[in-house]
């Protein structure tokens, strides 16, 4: 799920099938000018049916300004 609120504030929750894959992300976030602040909120590792997966919740404020 992805959700923006006023003020700039973007969360991204999701599951993923590694978690490698997660911090991946969070890190390609960092490099954007139009993300500041990014932070990994929860991450929570669980095997379902013999897979592994990882739960998470990342957020990051938006930087309105270089948005445009």
């Amino acid at each position: 799920g992805i959700r923006y609120e006023e003020g700039g504030k973007f969360t991204v929750k999701g599951t993923s099938s590694a978690m490698g894959s997660v911090f991946s992300f969070v890190s390609n976030l960092e490099k954007l000018k139009k993300f500041g602040t990014v932070k990994t909120r929860q991450i929570t590792s669980r095997n379902e049916g013999g897979k592994d997966k990882v739960d998470f919740e990342i957020n990051a404020l938006v930087n309105v300004k270089d948005s445009k």
